[in-house]
């Protein structure tokens, strides 16, 4: 948990750069990132994002593509996109 929560604010400062560069693929996917993890920590039980073992992301046409690897063998995918260019990411379970 101390891990993953040290990896979002590193995220989260690295991603602040990224709101006066929209359309930066790696700024964006690394926003994209650390709204998937808030996501993922609000959206599961302390026992599930325990089990966190890492991330994996794909910037597309119209977001990033986040699969959330867990201990037990057990994956969860999310969408990230952004309404407008000057928006943050949100990020959405998807399948």
């Amino acid at each position: 948990m101390k891990k993953m929560m040290i990896a979002i604010m590193a995220l989260m400062v690295i991603s602040s750069t990224a709101m006066a560069d929209s359309g930066n693929k790696l700024a964006d996917t690394s926003e994209a990132v650390a709204m998937a993890l808030v996501a993922f920590e609000s959206d599961n039980t302390h026992a599930t994002v325990d089990l966190f073992k890492g991330v994996r992301a794909a910037p597309g046409t119209s977001g990033v593509s986040i699969k959330v690897y867990l201990t037990d063998g057990t994956k969860q995918a999310y969408a990230c996109h952004r309404h407008d260019d000057s928006d943050p990411f949100e990020c959405h379970q998807s399948n």
